[in-house]
């Protein structure tokens, strides 16, 4: 345990930065995730370095759920990830900025499932009154909207160019793959799981996979609609800029 005495000793010894060693990343994040709520809650923090320490948090929880959405906790970990991120958010003015300053630029599936996250409550925020308890259950849904990537052919799902339409046709299972395993993991209310499976609805009717249009389209899911795309557009794809 890191405390009182062992941080006197390395200020009195002039130490100004610890490192962790790479093998035990995992650790150290985990670590974070753990005490987010003092961190965020510590006055003598500048609001940046909270804003960098939470980014941190959830890349690196996303990055898990990915990997292995069944993970034991996993779900119950996005959930308290979302409520910190929204207590966050709406603890004091400039909470915002600092996050999106933040998000990565480079896409990765985990760094675009934060970005889009939170780009997605900056969104439902500017639409009108939201209480944190909605704010929570659409960020979830909002953190967790592409699981089901996990289950297409990673071939697929990593492919650096172009893609076949039956390939496309795989990809577009996604939300429904996604919707299928958070609804046999549990823990997610039903606005969560509709932004999961409807995600890349369009409001022309164009979008998949039940083509709904515009009036079937709960305000929140086109928010993370929008969100999503900006930051697949405006982050550095390996198969483009």
């Amino acid at each position: 345990t890191f405390n009182e005495v062992a941080r006197q000793r390395l200020e009195d010894n002039l130490v100004a930065e610890l490192y962790v060693d790479a093998s035990d990343e995992a650790h150290f994040r985990r670590y974070l995730e753990r005490h987010l709520p003092s961190i965020l809650a510590d006055p003598e923090m500048e609001i940046g370095r909270k804003a960098d320490i939470l980014y941190l948090s959830a890349q690196g929880l996303a990055r898990e759920i990915l990997v292995d959405p069944k993970m034991e906790g996993g779900i119950d970990r996005g959930k308290f990830m979302v409520e910190q991120t929204v207590d966050f958010m709406l603890s004091q003015k400039g909470t915002l900025s600092h996050l999106l300053r933040t998000a990565s630029n480079d896409h990765f599936a985990y760094t675009h499932s934060v970005n889009a996250c939170v780009y997605s409550l900056a969104l439902v925020q500017k639409i009108g009154p939201a209480d944190a308890a909605d704010l929570q259950e659409f960020g979830t849904g909002a953190l967790l909207r592409d699981v089901g990537m996990s289950l297409v052919d990673r071939k697929i799902s990593e492919r650096r160019g172009p893609l076949t339409p039956a390939e496309f046709e795989a990809v577009k299972q996604h939300p429904v793959l996604g919707e299928s395993l958070l609804l046999e993991t549990g823990g997610l209310t039903p606005a969560a799981l509709d932004v999961v499976r409807h995600h890349h609805e369009k409001v022309d009717g164009s979008g998949y996979p039940d083509g709904l249009s515009e009036s079937d389209i709960h305000p929140y899911v086109r928010a993370c609609t929008i969100a999503d795309i900006f930051d697949a557009l405006s982050t550095n794809r390996s198969h483009r800029k």
